[in-house]
């Protein structure tokens, strides 16, 4: 979740490495990811000055939090596998053979089992295309490369956008445009 003026656009960033800070509830402050700092919640836009600020985008504390509400309905065991979760309770859950519903960052790849997964949905990629980063196109490139060959072919594979006309987009279904344009 990011931090974002309705009335100018502005988009918070780390003053340091300038990728986006991530709103933490719980302690009411943004986190940098990349760098560490940290950041109170200005009260006004520091480019405009008005105080229309708001946060978007899902975390996967919010997703947790959401998917819980349903939790009853689908009898699975929900598993948050992130930076801010203990290493040896995500392993244990993982081990149970319960249906499962995982939730989590680029650090969960290394715990799952392919071959077991149905369905897997890849929210707010977004983020990672407007990374200050010369490679971050590259970088979504392969890991989205990476689900696709690790996926089964009888599992489905779900990319949720915010720009769905972005140029990068299309270069999954044409990859040779990816390398043509790079």
């Amino acid at each position: 979740t990011s931090l974002f003026c309705k009335d100018c656009g502005y988009r918070d960033a780390c003053p340091t490495c300038q990728n986006p800070r991530v709103y933490h509830a719980d302690e009411k402050k943004l986190h940098c990811h990349y760098c560490k700092s940290t950041a109170h919640i200005p009260l006004f836009c520091p480019k405009c000055g008005k105080s229309i600020l708001m946060f978007a985008g899902y975390g996967t504390k919010q997703i947790e939090q959401t998917l819980n509400h349903f939790q009853n309905q689908t009898n699975a065991t929900i598993i948050r596998l992130d930076s801010d979760e203990e290493k040896i309770s995500m392993i244990e859950k993982l081990k149970e053979k319960r249906k499962k519903i995982i939730i989590g960052t680029e650090i969960a790849f290394q715990y799952l089992d392919w071959s077991t997964l149905g369905v897997c949905v890849c929210i707010n990629l977004d983020t990672m295309l407007c990374a200050p980063e010369y490679l971050s196109e590259e970088r979504l490139w392969h890991l989205i490369q990476k689900i696709q060959y690790e996926r089964i072919n009888e599992s489905q594979f779900f990319i949720q956008t915010h720009s769905p006309t972005h140029s990068f987009w299309k270069t999954l279904i044409d990859p040779d445009v990816f390398y043509r344009n790079d």
